[in-house]
């Protein structure tokens, strides 16, 4: 995790087309779960949870690019990622066969 906690990282670890705000909708014991994931240029992301009845408090963590992977990390946690895509201005993240979710651009 030392080099998401150093300097600023090369724009490269940041590819722009990733920053802003995403959202997927899933169905979790027929409710619907509104899942968000802000990406910052700057390496900060913020995610958290909408449901009909309530609003999970936002995780604030760091963000980065490595070897094709979308990495992810929030404090008290490891750094995790998967490989990600970018189709038809969709987030396709995790871009693994079987388990590819769909994350849309929010305005």
């Amino acid at each position: 995790m030392a080099g998401l906690a150093s300097a600023q990282q090369p724009d490269s670890a940041r590819p722009p087309v990733l920053v802003g705000h995403w959202r997927r909708t899933r169905i979790v014991l027929e409710e619907p779960v509104d899942d968000h994931l802000t990406l910052g240029a700057d390496g900060r992301m913020t995610t958290w949870q909408v449901k009909a009845t309530s609003r999970s408090t936002p995780q604030a963590g760091r963000w980065r690019v490595l070897e094709g992977q979308l990495m992810l990390q929030v404090p008290g946690e490891a750094e995790g990622g998967a490989p990600y895509f970018i189709h038809k201005g969709r987030l396709v993240f995790p871009n693994i066969p079987n388990r590819r979710q769909f994350w849309e651009r929010m305005p």
